[in-house]
Formats: C-alpha cells, sequence, structure tokens
C-alpha cells in the first residue's frame, strides 16, 4: 500500500525506509500542511491550529509540531518569529500537546513557560529554537522513522 512519507508517485512504489531523507520528509509535511492554511505564517497567525474541528490525524500531529518549530529555527527570519509572537497561546498549546504526544514534555514546557510570559521575550524564544534546530529535526525524522507503519 502506498505510504505516506515513502510513495514515489512517478515509480508508483514505495522506497524502502532507510532511503526516507529530511528532504522528503520537508517536501511532505509542506504538501500535508499546505491543505491546512496557503502558507505556514497563516498556521502560526490565523489560529487555524486553534480550531477544534481541524483534521489533522493525531498521527500527524508530533510531526507538524517538528515541522513548525524546526522551520523556525530553520528560517530564523524577523517575519517567522512575528509569526511565532502573533501566534495564539491556542496555537502554542497545539504545539506543545502534539509535543507531548511523544514524551517531549520538557520541550513542551519550555514553550509555554516562554509564550506565556508577559511581556513575551522573543530574543529568548528565538535563541532557544534555534539553538535546538538540529534537535528539532532529528525529532521529526525520528517520529516519522519510529511511526512509518502509521502513515
Amino acid at each position: 500500500a502506498p505510504n505516506y512519507f515513502l510513495y514515489n508517485s512517478q515509480t508508483k512504489r514505495n522506497i524502502p525506509a532507510n532511503k526516507l531523507t529530511i528532504q522528503i520528509i520537508n517536501s511532505r509535511m509542506n504538501r500535508y500542511l499546505s491543505g491546512f492554511a496557503p502558507s505556514e505564517g497563516k498556521l502560526w497567525t490565523d489560529k487555524i491550529l486553534d480550531n477544534p474541528y481541524l483534521e489533522i490525524e493525531d498521527k500527524f500531529k508530533p510531526a507538524v509540531a517538528y515541522k513548525l518549530l524546526y522551520d523556525l529555527a530553520e528560517k530564523d527570519t524577523e517575519q517567522a518569529w512575528k509569526c511565532f509572537e502573533l501566534a495564539s497561546e491556542e496555537t502554542v498549546e497545539f504545539l506543545c500537546s502534539a509535543l507531548e504526544m511523544n514524551y517531549d514534555t520538557d520541550m513542551a514546557r519550555s514553550l509555554r513557560q516562554m509564550k506565556g510570559a508577559t511581556p513575551l521575550n522573543l530574543k529568548l524564544v528565538r535563541d532557544y529554537i534555534v539553538k535546538n534546530r538540529n534537535y528539532l529535526k532529528g525529532k521529526l525524522c525520528r517520529y516519522i522513522y519510529d511511526n512509518i507503519q502509521l502513515f
């Protein structure tokens, strides 16, 4: 059966799981997220992730959280950080809950504390997420690898 992350539409076959790369994962996640918003920034700022009727399957939630946070670190632009700043607490809570689905309680706790601080210290958030860029990339890949049979 076609696997969301492994299926090659040109050969009409799944690639071996050991051939899965961050580039393929990123491409598939971008396609998946495009079904919910016209841009990644809109996922942060338009309260899309706040919607209780949002149809993101549970199996995708940790991948969505890692992808969005990884992209913040990877892009590291003022515009991207403005999106985090404008994100609702519910949007950040969606991400934190998704991280906890993958037992990543420390990062979830840190994000909650930073987003809940008044005033928001965006430099602290930025430094934390950028410093954890490789961790986020690794967690995204590991989550997909470890759960490939779900997709």
